[in-house]
């Protein structure tokens, strides 16, 4: 019998400890949204496990960049993050104090994120001019594992919709005969002077010029192949006999 109970006695005592300590065993929980689109001016909340919690790290995609500023929990501003890809609102090792709102803004989209309780965060939209909807992540570090929550920042409906022209691009072989039915006329700009002279001339009577938009791989957005283009300000080309190419260089936007 002595033998029995001094087998059965550690385990009964582990139960009773294990039950009684609840931090023995951890609430291995998900976020309880993964994915999330943000209307414009409205906003979406998540919840998510604190227990092990280490990191909470916004990050920014499609290369977009934010001027990031960081709210303690009384409201006063802690810092400020200027073209940022990313950012933490809370990491363990560090000396930072309790941030409960981030507002990320650039010249075309403006959002936050509060942390409304402490396993609650808000996304809230203020605006997106861009015309497409612009991503990003919240990651959530544990000692043990890492969660993603993919957010989407919609565009705002009423604003002004903007593209950025990212470059020029002329190909005097490929594009005078693929991409026009006219073929170019070859020129040559000659001065004959011992002077610097300036000469204006129209691109277009002499090549194809073609404008690449940069709409951040979203297969939804269309074009008008019949609205007037932008206004875009066109590169001066010069001729180099001795190489026999045309080069120039992009002003402007």
């Amino acid at each position: 019998m002595k033998a029995l109970l001094s087998r059965i006695l550690p385990i009964l005592i582990t139960m009773i400890i294990t039950g009684c300590n609840n931090d023995i065993f951890i609430d291995d929980e998900h976020p309880s949204i993964t994915e999330i689109e943000i209307p414009d001016q409205g906003n979406k909340s998540i919840t998510f496990q604190t227990s092990q919690l280490k990191s909470i790290e916004i990050a920014f995609y499609n290369d977009a960049t934010f001027d990031c500023t960081l709210f303690d929990h009384t409201g006063d501003i802690y810092n400020k993050y200027d073209d940022r890809n990313y950012i933490y609102l809370y990491e363990i090792s560090s000396s930072m104090p309790k941030i409960t709102r981030m507002l990320a803004e650039n010249d075309d989209v403006a959002f936050e994120v509060t942390r409304t309780g402490e396993n609650e965060l808000t996304i809230s939209s203020i605006m997106n001019m861009t015309g497409y909807d612009v991503h990003g992540s919240i990651m959530l570090s544990y000692t043990y594992k890492e969660e993603f929550i993919a957010f989407s920042i919609l565009p705002s409906p009423d604003g002004p919709t903007l593209y950025s022209i990212k470059g020029l691009s002329y190909n005097k072989a490929s594009l005078s005969q693929g991409f026009s039915d006219e073929q170019s006329t070859p020129f040559r700009i000659i001065n004959e002077t011992q002077s610097a002279t300036k000469q204006v001339f129209n691109p277009q009577q002499h090549c194809t010029t073609m404008v690449i938009f940069n709409t951040n791989g979203m297969d939804r957005l269309k074009l008008d192949p019949d609205a007037e283009m932008p206004v875009v300000e066109i590169p001066s080309y010069i001729h180099r006999d001795d190489a026999e190419e045309i080069a120039g260089g992009f002003n402007g936007r």
